[in-house]
């Protein structure tokens, strides 16, 4: 009972995390931000779902590939199109309970195509140890090749938040920043130490990650913010970065809910078959 209260209480406090930065980027909007917004709104060019629609998608069946090619050495070959399902229902489980698609993805696999849970949560792990090595790369290539503008950004962050206000004021927000790194390698320690391989990928999921329930409020900030970096308005990156992020949510919503259904069928007519 306690654990599901913390489950619950964490959840709530992700998707209200969410829902402040949702309130937080129309809070800080202008007269003209909301303008320029709507004009952007009106005339970008939204054909061009469609071709982002068959992008993503396949960006999703690379990940149901690369899935099969870590499950091949420990003997085991599933399907495609089950491996793409399970793929798409887990993304479509996150949108409502981060982290639990991971745990449903192999629970589906396990049971259309009898590969082990424990050994596809292995899978999981390096797909994760991948991921954090190419965005780490894709970093540090942005870093080295725009080094003036992110520099320039870094210092800006730096000056606006600790190094305004008197020497009272700078040794609080000295004090909390230290604080919260000590707080962030205890609980990374703790982390490895206690709990098992299935809740350590959950857990370095969620700190490697800005999360809120379906990327609610978070992925739309971080988009605008990016894109005024680059000199884009902000009215103009608010609605851009909402509307990746609507698009991408659709697009997830539509996928998922289609293999959501599929499966069963194309799994009750394999079984026919056999027969």
């Amino acid at each position: 009972m306690k654990k599901k209260l913390l489950t619950a209480l964490k959840y709530l406090l992700f998707l209200g995390l969410g829902i402040f930065l949702v309130w937080w980027s129309i809070h800080k909007m202008s007269d003209k931000d909301w303008s320029d917004c709507k004009m952007a709104l009106r005339s970008a060019r939204y054909i061009l779902f469609i071709p982002v629609f068959f992008i993503i998608s396949a960006s999703h069946v690379s990940r149901a590939l690369r899935w099969r090619i870590l499950m091949r050495p420990m003997g085991y070959n599933p399907s495609l199109h089950n491996t793409f399902f399970a793929v798409m229902i887990g993304y479509l489980a996150n949108l409502a309970f981060p982290r639990f698609g991971e745990v449903l993805k192999c629970t589906i696999l396990a049971r259309y195509e009898k590969v082990p849970a424990d050994k596809l949560v292995g899978t999981i792990l390096v797909e994760r140890v991948v991921d954090v090595v190419c965005l780490g790369l894709v970093f540090l290539i942005t870093i080295v090749t725009q080094f003036d503008l992110i520099g320039q950004f870094a210092k800006d962050t730096i000056r606006t938040n600790f190094l305004k206000g008197g020497s009272a004021v700078l040794a609080v927000k000295t004090g909390i920043l230290i604080a919260v790194l000590i707080i962030f390698y205890f609980v990374l320690k703790l982390i490895f130490k206690k709990y098992s391989h299935n809740t350590v990928i959950i857990k370095i999921k969620s700190i490697g990650m800005i999360i809120t329930p379906g990327g609610i409020g978070a992925y739309p900030d971080f988009v605008k913010s990016v894109l005024i970096l680059y000199g884009v308005s902000k009215g103009v990156a608010f609605a851009n970065g909402n509307l990746q992020w609507i698009a991408q949510t659709a697009i997830i919503l539509l996928v998922g809910f289609i293999c959501l259904a599929l499966l069963p069928y194309f799994n009750k007519k394999e079984d026919i078959v056999k027969l």
